[in-house]
C-alpha cells in the first residue's frame, strides 16, 4: 500500500502538470489571437503589442515565481536562476521558428524593429551582467535593502518601454507585409476576451512551477539543478504557447516581439524581487555563476 500511494500521487502530479499545461497552450493560442486584433484596432504596430501586452502576460509566472523564491524559499539564486534561465530558453523558440515557418526565412518576414528591441534587452542584460560583476566585487551603493543598479534597471525598462511605443506609433503608419485575418470583433470585445485568456495563462502559468516543485520532491530529484531547469522550463511554457499559436497564423512580428519583450520583462523581475527580498541587495547575495548565463543569453539575442 506504501508503493502504491505515492504511485499514484506521482501519476496525479504529472496529469496535473500535462492539463494545466494544455491550459497555456489554448490560453496563449486566443491570448495571440486576441492581442493581434487588439493592435490592429488601436493601430499602435505589432512589436510594441507583443512587446508589451503579450510579454507582460506570458512572464508573469516568472515574476511570481521568482517572488516566491526570495520570500518564501528564501533562494536568491533560484529567482535569478529561473529568470536568466527563462531568458536563454526564449531564445531558443527562434528554432522552432524556422521549423514551423516553411514559406521562406523568418527574417526575410520580421520587421526590423525587432533590431531596436533586441538591442535594447542586449544593453538591459549588460546592465545586469555589470551589476552582478561589481556585487561580486562587494561594490555598489543601497538604499536600504534595495540596491542602486535595481533602480538603473527600472530606469532603463521604462526607457525601452517608451522607446518601443514610439517606434510602435510610426510603425502602425507604415503598411506591413505581414497581415494575418483581421478580427470582426469590437475593441471592447477584444479586450475582455483577452483579459480571460491572460487571467487562465496567469493562473496556470502560476500553478506550474508549484506542480514542478512537487514533483521534484516526490521523485527525489536534485533540486539544485533539476529543479532550476524544470521551474526555468514550466514558467517560460507561455512564452512557448504564444510563440507557436503566432508562427501557426503567420504573425511573425508578434512572435520575435513577444520573445525580446519577454526577456526585457525578465531583467525588470530581478529589479522587483529585490523590492521583496529584505534581507539586502539582490544581486549581492545571488553567486557569480549568473554571469555566465547573462553572457549567453546576449549571445543568443
Amino acid at each position: 500500500m506504501s508503493d502504491i500511494l505515492p504511485l499514484s500521487s506521482i501519476w496525479l502530479l504529472w496529469l496535473s502538470f500535462t492539463l494545466t499545461s494544455a491550459v497555456i497552450a489554448v490560453g496563449g493560442y486566443f491570448l495571440l489571437i486576441y492581442a493581434d486584433g487588439i493592435a490592429d484596432r488601436i493601430q499602435l504596430g505589432r512589436t510594441w503589442v507583443g512587446a508589451v501586452l503579450l510579454a507582460t502576460v506570458t512572464s508573469l509566472p516568472e515574476l511570481i515565481a521568482a517572488i516566491g523564491a526570495v520570500t518564501v524559499a528564501n533562494g536568491p539564486d533560484m529567482a535569478a536562476g529561473n529568470v536568466l534561465g527563462s531568458c536563454a530558453f526564449n531564445l531558443c523558440l527562434v528554432f522552432f521558428f524556422f521549423a514551423l515557418y516553411r514559406e521562406r526565412s523568418v527574417y526575410s518576414r520580421a520587421s526590423h524593429s525587432h533590431v531596436l528591441s533586441g538591442s535594447l534587452s542586449i544593453i538591459l542584460v549588460g546592465v545586469l551582467i555589470l551589476s552582478l560583476a561589481l556585487r561580486a566585487q562587494k561594490l555598489g551603493f543601497s538604499m536600504a535593502h534595495v540596491g542602486i543598479d535595481t533602480l538603473v534597471i527600472f530606469v532603463f525598462y521604462g526607457f525601452a518601454m517608451r522607446t518601443l511605443h514610439r517606434f510602435g506609433l510610426q510603425e502602425a503608419k507604415t503598411p506591413s507585409e505581414e497581415e494575418p485575418a483581421k478580427s470582426e470583433l469590437s475593441l471592447e470585445s477584444l479586450i475582455t476576451r483577452y483579459m480571460v485568456a491572460s487571467l487562465a495563462v496567469v493562473v496556470a502559468g502560476w500553478s506550474l512551477p508549484l506542480i514542478g516543485r512537487e514533483i521534484v520532491n516526490l521523485m527525489g530529484w536534485n533540486e539544485a539543478f533539476v529543479g532550476t531547469v524544470l521551474i526555468a522550463f514550466t514558467t517560460s511554457l507561455p512564452e512557448m504557447a504564444v510563440t507557436l499559436a503566432a508562427i501557426r497564423v503567420g504573425a511573425v512580428d508578434l512572435a520575435f516581439a513577444n520573445v525580446l519583450g519577454s526577456n526585457l520583462f525578465n531583467v525588470a523581475i530581478i529589479g522587483i524581487s529585490d523590492l521583496f527580498y529584505l534581507k539586502g541587495p539582490l544581486l549581492e547575495a545571488v553567486q557569480p555563476i549568473h554571469q555566465v548565463t547573462g553572457l549567453i543569453t546576449i549571445m543568443m539575442t
